[in-house]
């Protein structure tokens, strides 16, 4: 049965913070998996990390990473130099996830996170060419070590380049490595795909990482997604990875100004009952 985690980002107001109370959190309140952020993963030093990976062990709580690339670290970017260092960069990203034993990288890693093509100053087709050839060679690195790179499919107000699944996998096809899957979540799904169901069936075998949420990014089961749908597409192609939640339901801080929340979404509620009877409804939906 498939693995059900929730993103820290949840209950935190930053990005940048102490992950370790979160995975007794996640324990506590039902779940199998803490996803993190990658970014900061990487700010952490080696004492730090390996305490982190020590308590998610201890707790027996399964540790997975998302992350969005950073401007200056564009593998899409027409400037060469931009996505030299944004190869170096997401190599290293890859090798932090094989030293932590952090099996995949998901999110969007094929640009920059919040990107937008009409400052590039070239055209989508350039860009994306830059992008594949950059991935080619760091999906090198991932097939070395065993680390497979899952590529969000994300609306299009935080991406230009890849918002469809077809377009995913006409991606994952160009760069042609083992080690490259999609990455649907959706909350992005219900804002750019014709079909739900459609767009799952579509990834098949090669959907490496799943995300859920509600058409407005509170917990499954509070809203007006087709759970049962969804969950039979996935069923039906014996999809056996892990499933994360990625609510969003707080604003401030650097969270809320990067994804958007200017209200709360969830006033006066405890999300930490929220979150355990969410988990809960997930786990119904895999019987």
């Amino acid at each position: 049965m498939n693995k059900i985690g929730i993103l820290y980002g949840y209950w935190s107001k930053d990005w940048e913070v102490d992950y370790n109370p979160y995975l007794q959190k996640v324990k506590d309140l039902g779940f199998d998996t803490l996803e993190i952020n990658t970014l900061h993963l990487m700010n952490m030093s080696d004492d730090a990390q390996k305490r982190f990976r020590e308590n998610a062990d201890e707790l027996g709580v399964d540790v997975l990473a998302v992350i969005g690339i950073p401007l200056e670290y564009d593998i899409a970017s027409p400037d060469s130099t931009v996505r030299k260092n944004g190869i170096k960069y997401t190599k290293k990203l890859i090798e932090i996830c094989s030293k932590m034993r952090i099996p995949c990288a998901s999110g969007v890693l094929f640009a920059a996170w919040l990107a937008k093509l009409e400052d590039q100053g070239v055209s989508k087709s350039v860009c994306w060419n830059n992008s594949v050839a950059s991935m080619k060679e760091i999906s090198k690195v991932a097939e070395e070590l065993n680390v497979d790179l899952n590529l969000e499919v994300v609306n299009r107000y935080e991406t230009y380049l890849i918002n469809t699944c077809q377009e995913a996998l006409a991606y994952i096809d160009e760069v042609d490595s083992p080690n490259v899957y999609v990455h649907l979540d959706t909350y992005h799904m219900n804002i750019e795909e014709d079909s739900m169901t459609g767009s799952i069936l579509q990834a098949g075998d090669k959907l490496g990482h799943f995300h859920i949420g509600e058409n407005n990014r509170k917990p499954p089961g509070t809203g007006e997604m087709p759970w049962q749908d969804i969950f039979n597409a996935l069923k039906e192609i014996q999809y056996e990875k892990a499933i994360v939640m990625e609510p969003f339901v707080q604003p401030g801080g650097t969270v809320g100004r990067d994804i958007s929340v200017y209200r709360e979404l969830m006033p006066g509620v405890d999300l930490d009952a929220e979150a355990k009877k969410s988990v809960e409804f997930v786990r119904s939906l895999l019987v």
